[in-house]
């Protein structure tokens, strides 16, 4: 045997002895390291943008969830206003403080005036009534219009004194009194019994 062939036997011979590969199976999520075992798998570091985190091996945005007082967040819309709780009920007001008691010897209902002269309308009982009082020395001389017509005659009335017209406009009984006073004129107007209210 020449000393090729020799060598080409030695060194299939040591190919032969060469101890085989070992192949190492690690769990998932880890990887074999050398003189170290099976060790995890680490993602790379990765900078996201401002506004973002990494998430699923990407940037995602960062959802801001908080609303202010009054709203609640609802996925895909954002914040909503929350339904309004039931107000409690709210306190009756409290009743209205009671009439005060009218001095002896004054009678109510009217209009009262102490102008130099009075101008004063009703419609009532479906009448439209005009009132013009005229101030003297010593009372009042008033003048009553119907639908703007005259009703009766011009009254003077001196202090103290208590004047009336009546008559009838239509179907409707109309009264009216002038009463002059210290204090100045009361006007009282009723049409079929009911008290109407004159004013300037």
């Amino acid at each position: 045997m020449n000393r090729l062939s020799a060598l080409a036997v030695v060194l299939l011979g040591a190919a032969g002895l060469a101890a085989p590969e070992v192949k190492i199976d690690c769990p998932g999520g880890m990887h074999f390291v050398k003189n170290k075992g099976c060790v995890a798998n680490l993602a790379p570091k990765v900078d996201c943008p401002g506004g973002t985190h990494f998430e699923g091996g990407k940037c995602v945005a960062i959802i801001d969830t908080s609303c202010p007082a009054g709203m609640h967040f609802v996925s895909g819309t954002g914040c909503v206003a929350s339904a309004k709780a039931a107000e409690p009920a709210k306190a009756a007001p409290p009743p209205p403080p009671p009439e005060r008691p009218e001095p002896a010897g004054k009678k109510k209902g009217g209009t009262f005036s102490s102008g130099f002269s009075d101008r004063l309308q009703a419609t009532c009982g479906g009448l439209a009534i005009e009132v013009h009082g005229g101030a003297r020395f010593t009372g009042v001389r008033a003048m009553l219009l119907v639908d703007g017509r005259k009703m009766g005659d011009d009254l003077d009335v001196n202090v103290g004194e208590t004047k009336t017209i009546t008559g009838k406009q239509g179907s409707k009984a109309v009264d009216f009194k002038v009463q002059q006073g210290l204090w100045g004129t009361r006007y009282t107007l009723r049409v079929d019994g009911t008290e109407c209210r004159l004013s300037k």
